[in-house]
């Protein structure tokens, strides 16, 4: 016997509540909790993310347009 979990719209999603520190993610209508513990991912995002910032203002101070 198969058990099946109803799919959440995106609407349930964000007014879903199980009263707990747990934060989810909507994956094709499925809660999938997130990990609490960093992978190591959030950290490159934020060096790329800073790499990115500063090419765009020295890009604005010397008024050159980013492709």
């Amino acid at each position: 016997m198969t058990i099946t979990t109803p799919k959440l719209t995106f609407e349930e999603y964000l007014k879903y509540d199980d009263r707990t520190d747990t934060r989810y993610e909507l994956v094709t209508g499925e809660l999938i909790p997130m990990s609490l513990v960093p992978q190591g991912g959030s950290q490159k995002s934020l060096i790329l993310s800073g790499l990115v910032l500063s090419a765009a203002v020295g890009a604005a101070s010397r008024r050159e347009v980013l492709p």
